[in-house]
């Protein structure tokens, strides 16, 4: 009989355990799109700021670090086990996480002797481990989806395949961008936070039987320090909504230079919308917006429309006859193409949306949730 584990109640008892309050950073600015994943974290006490008020959103998780996060998160107490790894200091803040990850085989060392515990995580490390310890907790990892919509999907190891499968399978991770998975990027703060909040909020609940995992456990490349240049995090593009329909500007990194930068707008949960009205706003002092292209998602039955100056505030409206129940997707509605005016300094750059109206078949109002994203620039 399949055994549902209520994942809140343990992130309850750490809280209660480690008497962890909510904490307010000052590099976590209140409309970040990472912001309550942040807040997730620290209030139940799995990542905590790197001081007192600085939570480091963009810096890159280590391995040492990813597993204090996991150790956390199972509630698991310092045990006899030892790590067997030279390199795995006695007395470092890891030590004890590290010897428990051994133990119950979630992560392995490059060798006998070498954890590497300050390497850099790359995205796909990160889903690999985080699949490893789902499977050690008999968490249901049947979930999978094929990488077709990712340009770079080839770029995955085929040590991670299976796991980067299960992980957009299971919405816990998508692209830092709509087409890109960047599986050799280094994994930020802020995606370790906000991927840790959704496996909690998916709720991996179902166990596959009592005994916990069942079949192989993927391996891990022996080449896993790349360090590839920080992304931007994706944002609600892999965000849990439950059941309501939510249109969403992408956050998209670029660097300084990029002639041009495409930004997604995305459907969530799309409750077959027939009539839709939109607008934008920018800083038209830092970026300029060239052009709009109808997305996959609804080309098909709707056609769009947009004023002839493409301005902050410009309205994009799309229209049809009838949406039939083959007709509704989810993804793109709409790619927007944003030129940035040298020198584009380093910084992030939002992109606001208003959702005038959305109506259905019946021409009856449909409630639609609007989140903004942003342009991040990186040298």
């Amino acid at each position: 009989m399949k055994k549902r584990i209520a994942f809140g109640v343990v992130l309850c008892s750490i809280a209660m355990a480690l008497s962890v309050q909510a904490m307010a950073f000052a590099d976590v600015s209140s409309n970040a799109w990472y912001e309550k994943d942040v807040r997730f974290v620290a209030e139940n006490g799995l990542m905590n700021g790197v001081e007192k008020d600085r939570f480091a959103p963009e810096d890159s998780v280590s391995r040492g670090m990813l597993v204090t996060v996991l150790f956390r998160m199972d509630g698991a107490a310092a045990g006899d086990a030892k790590a067997s790894f030279a390199d795995v200091k006695k007395g470092s803040y890891y030590e004890d996480a590290v010897a428990w990850a051994e133990s119950k085989r979630i992560v392995t060392g490059y060798s006998e002797a070498r954890f590497g515990p300050d390497d850099i995580v790359t995205r796909e490390q990160l889903v690999t481990i985080l699949y490893r310890y789902a499977a050690s907790k008999g968490y249901d990892v049947s979930a999978s989806r094929e990488l077709l919509d990712f340009s770079d999907a080839s770029e995955v190891s085929s040590y991670a395949k299976s796991c980067m499968e299960w992980a957009v399978g299971s919405n816990l991770i998508g692209g830092v961008t709509a087409t890109r998975l960047v599986p050799q990027g280094s994994t930020t703060r802020a995606q370790l936070a906000a991927i840790i909040a959704r496996f909690s909020r998916n709720g991996f609940l179902s166990a596959p039987d009592q005994n916990g995992a069942s079949g192989e456990v993927p391996g891990e490349s022996p080449g896993a320090n790349d360090q590839e240049n920080n992304q931007k995090p994706e944002g609600p593009t892999d965000s849990v909504y439950g059941k309501e329909p939510t249109i969403y500007v992408q956050n998209v990194t670029a660097r300084a230079g990029e002639e041009s930068v495409n930004v997604a707008v995305l459907i969530k949960n799309n409750p077959g919308v027939l009539g839709l009205s939109l607008r934008f706003f920018y800083d038209e002092s830092r970026m300029t917006l060239v052009g709009l292209q109808n997305g996959d998602a609804v080309k098909r039955s709707l056609s769009m429309t947009a004023g002839k100056k493409l301005v902050s505030g410009c309205r994009v409206i799309w229209d049809g006859v009838e949406v039939t129940q083959s007709d509704i997707a989810d993804g793109e509605i709409l790619i927007m193409t944003f030129l940035f005016k040298a020198p584009a300094e380093r910084g992030e750059y939002p992109i606001r949306i208003l959702c005038d109206t959305a109506v259905d078949n019946d021409l009856s109002r449909v409630p639609v949730k609007p989140v903004d994203g942003s342009v991040a620039i990186e040298r």
